[in-house]
């Protein structure tokens, strides 16, 4: 008796830090996909910003074009 006794103290211990250690991995997975998920949004935004940038080319010309442009 005393050995089942024992088994099952043993096996309530292991469940227990397997469930903690299962609930541990869960956050930290899930941690993870909320920083990819936020990073993918970020580089989201930055295309876009990107895509709406022109060169130092093409404003160099354009502020040479502007018909505001006071010339000294």
């Amino acid at each position: 008796m005393e050995h089942l006794d024992t088994i099952v103290k043993i096996t309530t211990l292991i469940a227990g830090f397997g469930g903690i250690a299962k609930w541990i991995v869960h956050r930290i997975e899930r941690g993870q996909r909320e920083v990819i998920s936020q990073h993918r949004r970020d580089l989201k935004l930055i295309r876009k910003e990107l895509k709406k940038r022109i060169s130092r080319k093409e404003c160099k010309q354009l502020r040479a074009e502007c018909p505001c442009r006071k010339e000294a």
